[in-house]
This record gives C-alpha cells, structure tokens and sequence, in this order.
C-alpha cells in the first residue's frame, strides 16, 4: 500500500512544486499575515441589537433601541461609520398649585450625528433614559457609547423656577423657565422653556429641540393661554423611512394650516397649563411641540407663536398638550419620543403630564453588512 499523502486545499499532493492556498496561510511570514486579511474580508459585516430593524430601499439598514441593551458589531472592515440619533427622556409637567397653573415639561435632549466605529469585533452600549413621571420631575439621559442625551427639565409649579435639561421646563404661572442644553454641547440639544404669566393665569410651555417653549400669551386670540412647547426635529434630516410607529407627525408647513412637514419627528416640548377660561381659550392652551417660525421654518432665537384653528392638541414632536381650567388634562409625552409632558391647569382638575421615553435609532449603509 502507497504511503499516506497530505493532500493540500488545492487539490495538488504534497509533492507538487506549487503551494496552496491553506499551507501559505497556516505559514510564517509577511505573505501569511496578508492572506488572513484575505479571509477576514469574505466574512460580512454583521451588526445587531434593538428591538427593531428595518431595511427599506434607500440602501439604509436601520437599528432601533425603544429599551437600553447594545449593538453589536463583527468582523467591521477598516474606516467604517454609523450614523446615530439620540433622544434623551422629556420632563414631566407640572401640576398646578392651588394658586397658578402649571408650565410644561422639556424635551429630551436631541444628539445626532456620525460616529467612526472600531475595525474588528466591538460592542457599543445603549441607554434608554426614561420620561419624568412625578409632578415636575425631570427625564432622565440616554446613551448611546460616548454620546448622551440629557433628559428634559421638569416644568415649573407656581412660583418655583423650572428645572435645566437637555431643554428646559417651562415656567410656572408665575416663574422662568429652565435653561435648555444643559449641559452644554454642540450643536445644541434644545432650547430654553418658556415663562409663565407673572400673575398665574397660565404657564410657559417646555423648550424643544428645535425652539424654545412659548411664554404665557396674555392677548385674546388663538394662541391666547399657556405656552405652547417648543418644537421638536425630524429624524435624519426628515427621511421619510421611519415608520409611522416611530416618533409622530411633523408640525404644520407653510402655511400653518397646510400638511405636516416631512418625516418623524422627537424631542416637543410639553404645553404648559391655563388656569380658567378668564386667561385662555381652548384652542390656544398649551399646544405640545407646536411653537415654530412664523413660516413654519424651524429655531429661530425668538420664533412667533403658531396659530392653527382646530388644530390645538395634535402632538407634534411628542409634545404633551397642557391643561385648560377644570375642563381638560394635561396630556403625557408620547412614549420613545422625549416629548415633553402638559402643565396642569386648575388644581381642583388632575395635574400633570409625565415626559416620554427617550430613543436611540443607528443606521448605516446596507452595503456595509452585506445586503
């Protein structure tokens, strides 16, 4: 019987002058190094975690995070990115208090932009802050690796100063509003809150990430009563790929009666609170994530209030709607939003709103993992 021979991976015996493929890999040397890249690079990327995933046909693929965990990533070639959006938990609202009405909660913070991943194996962790729940309490941070959102200030009761946030809460009836983008980044990840009445008919709305919260609008009218929130911004530029169970619509175009604008939209200030119909109407109380240009462009210093008819309510940006007297109740932040929570009105009436959940959403090119 003929000796056994090892037969090389490609197809020749060991006897033949050329070398295969497997016994250069396994050899010493520079060209054993190179081939291993080789190899690496015929595994595709693979990245996952969150509790969603889309693939839609942009050539975008989508993680969605709604709760905290992590993303993973395997095999990554060398010079790749993600692009992130980062919401933070919004404030809550505030109740009113026997006295004044109530201001509106903050946002969360809004941080997006485009992160260098690590070449190989890595795992990056996700913190999902969660929306303020008790009368004026603050959100809380989400995460996502080194970039953090803060939460959403707590909305003022009365005569106490709103809480700092990613944006502020706003004021009571007759208090300031908190300070937004706190602490500092940039660009910014909100605005200020608003300022209540100074004599407690109605409260300031809570800053968005794309304006500040609305003060206390004393003069008859549709925007007659408590500050509306600050808007809040579209996902990514206003993509049109994020389903419609993600963040809400967008505020009304130009002009303000017209369709939304385009995209999903996170991070509304909450509406602040009317005490009684002596310093409001309906229609103007408290609108969550409703104060913008007055063309419907976006975050100026010091924007004009919206004036939509019939419209007062909607919650754009995840903005919850303020209280108006004893004949409504404020409103919460829509959930994985950052939106922030209604002010309450009468206190004889249920108080206030609680602040939405925050959201991290990562996308990167489909081509990256191999679809």
């Amino acid at each position: 019987m003929a000796p056994f021979k090892r037969i090389n991976f490609n197809g020749r015996d060991d006897n033949s002058a050329e070398t295969g493929y497997f016994d250069t890999f396994f050899s010493s040397g520079k060209r054993s190094s190179q081939r291993a890249r080789d190899v690496v690079k015929l595994v595709p990327t693979q990245i996952t975690g969150g509790n969603a995933t889309l693939t839609p046909g942009s050539g975008k693929h989508y993680n969605i995070f709604t709760s905290s965990g992590s993303l993973v990533l395997q095999q990554v070639g060398p010079g790749q990115s993600i692009e992130y959006l980062v919401i933070g938990g919004g404030g809550a609202g505030a109740a009113g208090d026997g006295i004044y009405a109530g201001g509106g909660g903050g946002a969360g913070g809004f941080r997006t932009g485009t992160m260098p991943v690590s070449e190989g194996n890595s795992t990056i962790p996700v913190v999902i802050g969660s929306g303020g729940s008790g009368d004026s309490s603050s959100g809380s941070a989400s995460s996502f690796g080194p970039i953090s959102a803060a939460g959403g200030g707590g909305g003022g009761p009365g005569t106490s100063a709103a809480a700092d946030g990613g944006s502020g809460g706003g004021g009571g009836g007759n208090a300031d509003g908190g300070s937004g983008n706190n602490p500092p980044v940039s660009p910014v990840q909100g605005y200020d809150g608003g300022n209540g009445s100074g004599g407690g008919g109605g409260g300031g709305g809570g800053g968005g990430a794309g304006s500040h919260g609305m003060n206390y609008n004393g003069s008859p009218g549709v925007d007659y009563g408590g500050g509306h929130g600050g808007v809040g911004l579209a996902a990514f530029s206003g993509t049109t790929e994020i389903p419609p169970s993600y963040g809400t619509a967008g505020p009304p175009g130009n002009p303000p009666s017209g369709s939304a604008q385009a995209g999903r939209w996170f991070a509304g200030g909450g509406g602040a609170g009317t005490w009684n119909p002596s310093y409001g109407n309906p229609d103007g109380t408290g609108i969550g994530g409703g104060y913008i240009g007055p063309d419907g462009t976006l975050a100026g210093p010091a924007p004009d209030p919206v004036s939509v008819p019939g419209q007062g309510g909607h919650p754009y940006s995840g903005g919850g709607r303020g209280a108006y007297g004893t004949s409504g109740t404020a409103t919460n932040g829509t959930t994985n939003t950052g939106g922030g929570g209604g002010g309450g009105g009468d206190p004889g009436h249920p108080g206030h709103g609680s602040g939405g959940s925050g959201i991290v959403i990562v996308r990167y090119p489909r081509a990256m993992v191999g679809l």
